[in-house]
């Protein structure tokens, strides 16, 4: 459910991070979007490192259940106030809000049912959830989620996916010093 711009402006006004852990990689952006994939490679099981897993689950555990208590953690990690969104993607893309919105308790319980709602099926559009995540001019952390092969969307090749991402932040990052 999306909140009134207005409300979710006022609530901005003084949000500040601490360092918080996806997926084990720390971070310290105020204004954050998690970006998940739920292609149907995803449903497969997750690969394990040496004979036993490091993670919830155990070696039955899919791709989708570990990126999924990845993203849990490090939701419950975000301070309130801190500024962030969802978009999980498939051959689709699927944000959870318009804009960056602040975490607070309700939020949490909001973006953790947003997510267990989702299943893993279709292709897997990167290039579009990362369009999805830079139409938030206010965002400065992202983090995707995914095993790593797009297959749909506008650009498939990684190399040239890379290539318009810093072209990208490029732009974004002109912007900001005019």
């Amino acid at each position: 459910a999306c909140r009134p711009r207005a409300a979710l402006r006022r609530r901005r006004r003084g949000a500040r991070a601490r360092k918080v852990s996806c997926a084990g990689r720390r971070s310290i952006g105020e204004r954050r979007a998690l970006g998940v994939d739920i292609g149907g490679r995803m449903a497969q099981m997750a690969a394990w490192r040496g004979d036993r897993p490091d993670t919830e689950g155990g070696p039955r555990t899919t791709r989708l259940a570990v990126a999924k208590m990845e993203l849990a953690r490090a939701l419950k990690g975000l301070s309130p106030g801190v500024l962030f969104n969802l978009v999980f993607f498939s051959a689709g893309v699927s944000a959870w809000q318009d804009e960056l919105i602040p975490m607070d308790k309700e939020v949490l319980t909001e973006a953790l049912e947003f997510t267990n709602r989702h299943g893993a099926g279709g292709g897997t559009n990167v290039y579009g959830a990362l369009l999805a995540a830079f139409d938030d001019p206010e965002l400065d952390t992202l983090y995707l989620l995914s095993d790593g092969e797009p297959s749909v969307g506008e650009i498939i090749d990684t190399a040239k996916i890379h290539d318009r991402v810093v072209h990208q932040i490029g732009r974004a990052s002109c912007r900001e010093r005019v």
